[in-house]
């Protein structure tokens, strides 16, 4: 039986509006409720931090034990074996203060999101000017290029993202900058039906420039956003919400999830027909996602259980998608049915009693082996019809990009096409506000209508910036750096999360100052550009 709220407002919402009689309660993280505000979720006082400007954060932990030991190893521990009891009980204080650092965070307003979402955007119309100011925009993607790009994104990105440069500030710099380029940079050549730039590779029949440089964009995000959370320097705020709320890491899966429907939806298209290897196309993201999770077994490393469950991850999710991809491949208007009606079915369990179950932090019960799995692992078993629907929608997205990249030898969106995006995203970014208002908060947790709809929001209107951007700038096609990320993402990635994980085990993040994560984040991140730059600078 479920529990009502006790409180007066609660019961006189539930009698107004049976459908929310457990919202009050579930709210244990609310959102703003300004949509543009830039403002972090107030927080109580007890929660507040000098070094976060008011945002929830996390107390600092205790130092660590040296590895060796020394000092307290032969107490009344006995020798050696003492020295080793309380190095493990060291690390698992440290391991719950990393953990404790990323957890019951409730986000920021949707504002704020769709202006981080202008960022990537922005820097690729700056690298793309920068690249024509210099004389380089001929010629394929050579290594003067590609540092151009590395100097104008991945240091955008970590500048933003570790608060070394305000967000409203670094948007403004880069239409500065874009307009005195403009001005010094030669016009860009005509361009005619199939028109490119000389030596440039042609695109190949049903791609767009756009799709491409938005998943490359999306990639570089997310491999500077997963190591710089760990510093205290990165806002809370747009960490991971705990429950209900978004922060700008929550949109990161959904962003996955539906370039991978589009780009199943393009390539099926270019194809033919269906691969119809579900099986092949999900088994190196499952064989990863196993994997991970004997790997952080083995390493005693942290993670937050709340984000997926104790043995689910983003890799098993996103195998979801890959097996349903490869095998499923209805029409464009059935597809699109299908998720709006799956979509409700999901909301309204949710409502019914399901988000209950997903935000609680009990994970005990069920009689059989797969019961307790279901418990132990609600989250991500749980949001998977959202995250269904919304590969479901984003195939019926993909159709109406078709006729826009049918036309051989141009890899841009017509005028039409590009409008009809825009009114899109805008008419999505006004139902992922109304639902979150209305109806139920978002929720990456549970995956929930909200969550969809946004998800949908943000990854049209990063199109549409994408395209626009690249027309504004006169770029011959998208920018190498991009491009690069978006061909290597998988050994990409998989290198981020490695290379994540040595730099936690290896240095306290903790109590890193502002230049020491400047330094370990640069340093990262000119790893992972020199790794996805090579083979593009060979082809």
């Amino acid at each position: 039986m479920r529990r009502e709220d006790p409180s007066p407002e609660g019961r006189s919402e539930a009698q107004a509006n049976p459908w929310r009689r457990a919202a009050p309660r579930r709210q244990r993280n609310p959102p703003p409720k300004k949509f543009f505000s830039i403002v972090s979720v107030p927080v109580p006082a007890e929660a507040r931090s000098e070094n976060h400007g008011g945002v929830l954060a996390a107390p600092p932990p205790p130092r660590p034990l040296r590895r060796g030991g020394r000092g307290g190893g032969r107490g009344a521990g006995g020798g050696a074996g003492g020295g080793a009891g309380l190095r493990m009980a060291a690390a698992g204080e440290w391991r719950a203060a990393k953990e404790a650092f990323v957890t019951g965070l409730g986000g920021t307003s949707l504002g704020e999101v769709a202006l981080l979402g202008l960022l990537p955007p922005a820097g690729a119309a700056l690298s793309a000017l920068a690249r024509r100011a210099a004389g380089l925009a001929d010629g394929r993607a050579s290594r003067a290029g590609l540092l151009l790009d590395a100097a104008a994104l991945p240091g955008l990105f970590a500048a933003v993202l570790l608060r070394l440069c305000p967000l409203p500030t670094a948007l403004a710099a880069c239409l500065v900058g874009c307009a005195a380029l403009a001005w010094l940079a030669p016009a860009p050549p005509p361009r005619g039906r199939g028109a490119q730039r000389r030596g440039a590779p042609p695109p190949r029949e049903g791609r767009l420039w756009c799709v491409g440089e938005a998943r490359g964009a999306l990639l570089l995000v997310t491999a500077a956003s997963i190591l710089a959370v760990d510093f205290p320097a990165f806002p809370r705020r747009w960490a991971k919400a705990e429950t209900f709320g978004v922060g700008l890491m929550d949109v990161g899966v959904g962003q996955f999830v539906l370039h991978s429907a589009l780009a199943s939806g393009l390539s099926a298209w270019r194809r033919g027909g269906a691969a119809g290897a579900p099986l092949r196309a999900a088994a190196p993201l499952l064989a990863l996602g196993l994997g991970r999770v004997a790997a952080v077994r083995a390493a005693g490393y942290h993670e937050h259980v709340g984000e997926y469950g104790v043995h689910w991850n983003f890799f098993l999710t996103m195998a979801v998608g890959a097996a349903l991809g490869s095998a499923f491949h209805p029409p464009p208007r059935l597809c699109a049915a299908l998720g709006a009606a799956l979509l409700a079915l999901h909301q309204a369990a949710l409502l019914r009693g399901s988000s209950d179950f997903v935000m609680a932090s009990e994970r005990s019960g069920g009689a059989t082996v797969l019961g307790r799995l279901l418990v132990r692992n609600k989250e991500g078993v749980c949001s998977l019809p959202g995250y269904v629907a919304l590969f479901l929608l984003a195939r019926a997205g993909a159709a109406a990009l078709r006729g826009a990249a049918a036309e051989p030898g141009s890899g841009r969106l017509p005028a039409g096409a590009l409008g009809r995006l825009t009114a899109a995203a805008a008419a999505l970014w006004g139902a992922a506000a109304l639902l979150d208002g209305r109806l139920e908060p978002v929720s990456r947790r549970s995956a929930n209508a909200a969550y969809v709809a946004l998800s949908l929001a943000f990854g049209l209107s990063s199109l549409a910036l994408h395209a626009l951007a690249g027309e504004a700038a006169g770029a011959p096609g998208p920018a190498p750096l991009l491009e690069a990320f978006n061909r290597r993402g998988l050994p990409a990635f998989l290198l981020a999360n490695v290379l994540t994980g040595a730099v936690n085990l290896g240095f306290d993040t903790l109590h890193a100052g502002t230049g020491a994560a400047a330094g370990l984040v640069g340093a990262y991140l000119a790893a992972l550009c020199l790794f996805a730059g090579k083979p593009a600078g060979r082809e």
